[in-house]
């Protein structure tokens, strides 16, 4: 074999090997994540999550006054399935990122494309999040064996490994949010936390979404940052928090403004 084509040979394997072990680690590492869930093994659990889903997880489910890890173990299964009962497409890492992609069917049965995220921590890949790609387009492609869309910018890791939030300490309500910020981008922060959620001022009303770190019981502080949209002429802000006591909600923070200051701070109280 000449040497110029034994090169191109040499790097094929490697690059073919490099991906195998790439798939193996990644389904060793996801392998770790389901036998926690299924055995509801709360040190496997954190060893098994990346810091960043597992932390969100926490205090989110903390937030919601749910403990943790049972809340976890409890809504995880949707999560966890037999690998072998699934159709490999693809493993792609990008930096400490990585994702591997199945064609197969859900927690419920239904066929789907599923991608497998993964962080990768002190040297080890974490197990991050899974989701599916479902749509009608996609699952036409894999029909027809066409696999070339995996190659999309949809379906690469996007390279970026996110801050790990701090723990939250919940106070003692569970509350609810809901924005509607029509013209603005709003930013909201509750007792000195950020509130997740997409207030882009498109008109689209953010309802019920739940509140990080809750509702102290007596004085809370809330701090709204507001930029305009240019071009929006008709703009109008309105911002409820409710407390959620037994399953039914009270409200404990209103404000409606049609033409708010870029930057609001007040506070309510919870009795």
């Amino acid at each position: 074999m000449k040497p110029f084509f034994l090169l191109i040979f040499l790097s094929i394997f490697i690059e073919f090997a490099s991906a195998q072990d790439l798939r193996t680690n990644l389904e060793t590492a996801y392998s770790n994540f389901a036998d926690a869930v299924k055995n509801k093994d709360a040190d496997k659990l954190k060893k098994a999550l990346c810091s960043y889903s597992y932390m969100t997880s926490k205090n989110e489910l903390l937030s919601a006054q749910v403990k943790f890890p049972d809340g976890y173990f409890s809504s995880a299964p949707r999560m966890v399935m037999d690998l072998k009962k699934q159709t490999f497409l693809k493993a792609v890492e990008n930096g400490p990122t990585a994702n591997c992609i199945y064609y197969g069917k859900d927690a419920f049965g239904t066929a789907t494309l599923i991608i497998l995220k993964f962080f990768k921590e002190d040297g080890s890949w974490k197990f991050n999040t899974l989701q599916d790609k479902s749509s009608e387009d996609v699952m036409n492609k894999l029909k027809a064996n066409d696999t070339t869309f995996l190659s999309g910018k949809t379906f690469y890791p996007d390279g970026i490994l996110p801050a790990t939030p701090a723990e939250i300490v919940p106070g003692e309500y569970k509350a609810l949010l809901d924005v509607m910020g029509y013209g603005f981008n709003v930013q909201i922060k509750i007792n000195g936390i950020n509130q997740p959620g997409s207030f882009n001022g498109k008109g689209e009303a953010s309802s019920d979404i739940l509140v990080l770190g809750g509702v102290k019981k007596g004085v809370n502080t809330i701090e709204i940052n507001v930029t305009p949209i240019p071009g929006i002429a008709t703009q109008k802000l309105m911002i409820n928090v409710a407390v959620v006591i037994q399953d039914q909600e009270f409200e404990v923070f209103e404000l409606e403004d049609d033409k708010p200051a870029a930057s609001i701070v007040k506070q309510f109280t919870a009795k």
